[in-house]
């Protein structure tokens, strides 16, 4: 099933951010048209074709890449091991790197314990779904564009979020 190019405006800065596995979150923002986001949670072969359709789009020189690193522990051996989340970031970064894409690997821990739900919700990003990895791929988002999009950060992001922790 072919995926539908999301409405993006080519030629605009654009921040993807992937949370990798068997199913992926996948959110997308043009910080200078919208502060709006898309997010969705596909499977790895509608990622692929998602991020080729996104990065012809878009054009290289204006996407930006971040991606939810991945380790295999000893937890993740003992419950399902799926090499589907380093595949598609072996992908993805060997696709940016060839094309002269910006590509930053961020943390889990970087994400869960500054990007938490209450911050999510804050700021209209937070959407439930069974496992969890469009809010991952979210959070992704709102920690890379604070650090990266300072100025963006300041006038869409803080004043919801402070917002937030005075409550």
């Amino acid at each position: 099933m072919p995926i539908p190019l999301p409405p993006i405006v080519a030629l605009e800065d654009t921040v993807l951010a992937l949370d990798p596995g068997k199913f992926t979150g996948l959110a997308l923002i043009q910080p200078h048209v919208s502060t709006h986001v898309l997010s969705s949670e596909l499977d790895v072969d509608a990622v692929v074709s998602a991020f080729q359709k996104i990065r012809d789009h878009v054009g290289h020189q204006h996407l930006e890449v971040v991606m939810e690193a991945f380790t295999i522990s000893e937890r993740t051996i003992k419950t399902a091991l799926s090499l589907d989340a380093l595949d598609l970031i072996g992908y993805v970064k060997l696709s940016c790197t060839t094309a002269g894409i910006p590509f930053k690997l961020q943390l889990p821990a970087q994400a869960k314990s500054f990007a938490t739900d209450s911050k999510l919700k804050a700021i209209g990003w937070y959407d439930r779904t069974p496992d969890g990895h469009k809010n991952d791929a979210l959070r992704h988002l709102l920690v890379y564009m604070i650090n990266t999009y300072s100025d963006w950060s300041s006038e869409h992001i803080i004043p919801a979020l402070a917002k937030e922790l005075l409550v």
